[in-house]
């Protein structure tokens, strides 16, 4: 009987070794309760958005995966509600849950440094008052310097109802912009208007890059590791001999092993997404964040802001060279004066 007890008892003490954090009565558990009450917000409410980077960095010497249960248990946010966003940073990062309520705007950054926790003052995210020095300021000041752009963007884009695969290239670019945008469009224009055939594959020649490369990445599957993604800048000289100084990039429609591809230079129109976003008139950050938010009602309509500048046929061995260092690729393709 005694053999017994002494497993049992041994048995327990492991498991409750090697158990995650236990949610509320964890510490950063806590204190994401404490958040919740600064901004007047109750678990399950879908006014509510955590935006943190548990999952990717290290806390207390170890992954820190069980926050995200830990997070979504005092929240009731998930990430099948799409009210829970996992935003990239290096492993070496500190851990953070930023809560925003839309309703009113409100947002509070729960942040770990080391051992320490601790919950923000409350800011308030309104885009109308963004240009305001002294409240970009305080928001700065609540949410970390570092931070507080990344979670401006994104709070107000969920809020504005940006469709989930918008706000998965959020996640990995680990904030949001115009450019961004513009790769989310560039992205949806070539699966709407050029679905791929059987056995046929994307590649992706980003000349110039910009931050759009992220969000062709996450909706096309398109990575430099993958070699389907080729990333290549171009000098002032070079810019200045494109036939077309608006060039997006260069998509390849391979059509099967030595069988050739179409190649597709592509342009994205800046005056028209920042007519069509109202944000035209206004200036600064205010105008930044509502060129995001504006061109939500926009996503299904790629072709509004992304063309073909020329489409070539392209054999084999030419389609291989667009890749290789040291070869412009808008040379290659004759798209220069």
């Amino acid at each position: 009987m005694k053999y017994y007890i002494v497993c049992i008892v041994t048995l327990l003490l492991a498991v409750s070794c090697a158990a995650p954090p236990d949610k509320i009565s964890d510490p950063f558990g806590a204190q994401v309760a404490e958040g919740m009450r600064r901004i007047n917000a109750a678990k399950g409410d879908s006014s509510l958005l955590v935006i943190t980077d548990a999952s990717y960095v290290m806390h207390e010497g170890r992954t820190s995966e069980p926050w995200i249960d830990i997070i979504s248990d005092v929240t009731g946010c998930s990430m099948g509600s799409g009210n829970l966003l996992m935003v990239h940073r290096p492993i070496t990062y500190h851990l953070f849950a930023a809560l925003y309520n839309k309703t009113t705007g409100a947002c509070v950054m729960v942040a770990a440094n080391g051992s320490s926790i601790s919950v923000s003052d409350t800011v308030s995210l309104d885009i109308s008052t963004l240009n305001d020095e002294t409240v970009w300021a305080d928001i700065q000041a609540a949410l970390g310097g570092s931070e507080a752009f990344s979670i401006t963007g994104i709070a107000n884009q969920w809020a504005a109802g940006a469709p989930f695969d918008f706000l998965k290239c959020a996640e990995l670019h680990n904030h949001l912009c115009p450019g961004v945008t513009s790769g989310y469009f560039i992205a949806k224009f070539i699966q709407k208007q050029y679905p791929l055939k059987e056995g046929e594959s994307y590649t992706y020649i980003s000349c110039p890059s910009w931050c759009k490369d992220d969000g062709i990445q996450v909706l096309m599957d398109l990575t430099p590791g993958k070699r389907n993604m080729y990333v290549k800048n171009l000098s002032n000289e070079q810019k200045a001999r494109l036939t077309n100084p608006a060039v997006a990039g260069i998509m390849l429609i391979n059509h099967g092993a030595d069988a050739g591809s179409t190649a597709l230079i592509l342009s994205f129109d800046w005056d028209a997404a920042t007519e069509a976003s109202g944000a035209g008139p206004l200036t600064g950050l205010e105008a930044k964040i509502t060129t995001l938010t504006g061109l939500v009602p926009f996503y299904e309509m790629p072709e509004r802001f992304v063309s073909v500048l020329a489409r070539k046929e392209i054999d084999a061995a030419t389609a291989s060279q667009l890749s290789q260092a040291g070869i412009n690729p808008y040379e290659l393709l004759e798209f220069v004066k």
